[in-house]
């Protein structure tokens, strides 16, 4: 007779997730919803004749989930398997690599097959991340968790064995768990990882959607002559393709949205531990190891704005120019585990992308590929914008990379911001330029994709103060296909300074000279009051907000303030009104300006320095040996940098 798990025959719930060791999984905790169908007595279905474990794999011992003791009367003495056998058969086929089975990953749902105790009775570490299953791939943030669990610090160079039902795709996706660990952290191919973890866990991945899942996850093309594998003989009755809940075209490709902001959230959730480790290299990238990493802080450098106690600025230093993209910033971090995008709330989320380095060719040493290794540790300031293609009457989202502030591992920050920007070009641009075109002209069999990647990406452009007029009166009103509301002017020799930068300016035309407020709605007067950060002495730690008196702020559009309570919100300053106008919600901000940055806003505002007043001082500080190189650019025909 078959008996359900709670059937008074039938083994009980053992598993304890209070056990469990608070890591990634904990924020993703199992529903004790049986991942398979269920045999006699809540057996999986099939896993009696499932192969117990499949040869080591990278670090991996793939495995079925192992059965605790209660399971016992109702398996025969030769089929059963259990925590302690599954760890003296991984410890076996780990002697070979030298390394103990000291990690063991749980991709189940159910918490009912074993005891986790008895793991960390053996002295291994359990790690629970469960996995939706029931034919649905595994989330990306799930995928994320098992890759960051193995190869951060925490798991060790211990022989890893990774189980989910039955250790091939379905339910845990051991498969797809592993092949992403090696295409991720290894740099294999698809096809390569594939092939591998058909070798060690025959026949492999045989659920035909998952695998084009895996390739269209990593922008990959499927071979040609790729063959699928077939139904193991253990799961006769079923099918490659059906038989599961969701499919191929639930966990397909994300279709284009069809509104598109630069605000948009992008990427996947990465674990807590993984976001930190993440914005702890920006902040030691920019501000050195001695920075307090405990504390979040966004260290991306800030510009202020351009007043007439800074306009002789212009004619101390050498200045380049770019126009002032209205996008969202983001700091962009290249790392062996993925790409991560760090906003200014330091909230950090994942995308799939590839960033090789130049090639090092070595004399006598044949060439395998047109670029080198991936980078490790690059970090890119810049802004996400939205533009409007007019030919294809579509929407492109590009990253905009302005600034260079580490280069695979190695901080950059004190060089010259010029020297920075070459390095851009040369070590993050180019070589991913090139082996786009390689690839796309078929010169080099590689079968990535980069024109199915999240988003393009491009060095911002910048010119000499020379191009100055050139850049207000025909780039930005007739090239850029984004929003823009000024200039950027930053020292060509500068160093990259962390927070408050006050040689880099920035000059916004008059009508969207703005401020970055929270509003605060009181709903007893029916009026809005306009909040600004105040901070303690030298402009470090927040200490609360400060209501700027007798603001007011008009809302032209009709948008409801009440609903903007506590909300940051940009304002520009109507003069004639006396009073700020709404000009949107500023979802990227955590927090309004501080005041600092209010009094200079304020002063650029009443300083009211127009396009003809600041034209006319380039033009003046042009003059100045200071500018002579830039001056001999512009006779020779010299663009843009």
């Amino acid at each position: 007779m078959k008996r359900g798990l709670d059937g008074p025959a039938g083994p009980s719930k053992l598993a304890r997730p209070e056990e469990v060791e608070d890591s990634a999984e904990a924020r993703r905790q199992p529903d004790d919803i049986a991942d398979e169908e269920l045999g006699d007595y809540g057996i999986p279905s099939g896993w009696k004749q499932c192969p117990a474990q499949g040869q080591p794999i990278s670090r991996f011992i793939p495995s079925k989930v192992p059965l605790g003791a209660h399971f016992d009367d109702y398996i025969p003495a030769a089929q059963r398997y259990n925590v302690d056998q599954a760890q003296e058969r991984a410890d076996a086929k780990g002697a070979a690599l030298q390394a103990r089975c000291a990690t063991v990953i749980d991709l189940t749902r159910s918490t009912r097959y074993y005891d986790v105790r008895r793991w960390q009775e053996l002295g291994v570490r359990y790690i629970k991340i469960p996995c939706r299953g029931r034919g649905q791939v595994p989330q990306p943030e799930a995928v994320n968790d098992f890759v960051w669990e193995v190869a951060s610090q925490r798991a060790g160079q211990s022989t890893v064995l990774v189980h989910c039902t039955h250790g091939f795709n379905r339910t845990g996706e051991e498969g797809y768990m592993i092949v992403s660990y090696c295409v991720r952290m290894h740099h294999w191919t698809v096809e390569k990882a594939l092939h591998a973890f058909a070798l060690s866990r025959p026949p492999g991945i045989y659920k035909h959607y998952y695998i084009r899942q895996l390739y269209r996850y990593y922008h990959e093309a499927v071979p040609a002559a790729a063959v699928m594998p077939a139904l193991p003989d253990w799961k006769a009755g079923d099918a490659p393709d059906s038989g599961d809940e969701g499919g191929e075209g639930e966990n397909g490709a994300e279709a284009p949205p069809e509104h598109m902001e630069h605000d948009d959230v992008l990427g996947e959730e990465v674990s807590p531990a993984e976001a930190a480790t993440v914005c702890g290299s920006i902040v030691e990238m920019i501000a050195g190891p001695a920075q307090d990493h405990r504390r979040a802080w966004f260290p991306g450098s800030q510009p202020v704005s351009l007043d007439r106690s800074n306009l002789e600025l212009l004619r101390q230093r050498r200045y380049w120019v770019t126009w002032k993209a209205d996008g969202t910033r983001y700091m962009l971090v290249i790392l062996p585990s993925g790409t991560y995008l760090a906003d200014r709330k330091l909230a950090t989320r994942r995308v799939q992308m590839r960033w090789p380095l130049p090639a090092k060719p070595q004399a006598g040493v044949p060439q395998k590929a047109p670029v080198g290794p991936p980078h490790s540790l690059t970090i890119l300031d810049g802004e996400m914008i939205v533009d409007d293609d007019l030919l294809s009457d579509r929407k492109q989202r590009r990253f905009l990379a302005y600034d260079l502030m580490a280069l695979n591992g190695k901080s950059v920050v004190g060089l010259p911001w010029k020297e920075r920007y070459d390095m851009i070009k040369r070590y993050v641009m180019d070589p991913r330029k090139l082996e786009r075109h390689v690839i796309e002209t078929k010169q080099w069999s590689f079968p990535y994709q980069y024109g199915e990647e999240l988003f393009h990406v491009r060095r911002k452009e910048f010119w000499p103060l020379t191009q100055a007029d050139k850049l207000l009166h025909d780039f930005i009103p007739n090239q850029v296909s984004h929003e823009s509301d000024g200039l950027i002017l930053q020292g060509y020799e500068d160093a990259y300074v962390p927070g408050t930068c006050q040689e880099l300016l920035k000059w916004k035309f008059a009508h969207l000279n703005s401020v970055d407020f929270r509003l605060r709605w009181d709903p007893k007067t029916s009026t809005a009051g306009l909040e600004l950060l105040e901070t303690r002495a030298g402009g470090a730690r927040p200490r609360g907000y400060h209501l700027l008196p007798g603001a007011t702020i008009a809302f032209p559009g009709g948008e409801d303030p009440a609903a903007l309570h506590q909300r940051i919100v940009e304002a520009a300053y109507d003069a004639e009104a006396g009073s700020w106008v709404y000009m949107r919600e500023r979802r990227d901000k955590p927090t309004p300006n501080a005041y600092h940055v209010y009094e200079s806003v304020a002063r650029s505002i009443q300083d009211n320095i127009q396009e003809e007043e600041l034209l006319e001082s380039i033009a003046v500080a042009l003059q100045l040996p200071l500018y002579e190189r830039d001056r001999a650019r512009q006779a020779a025909g010299v663009r843009a940098a």
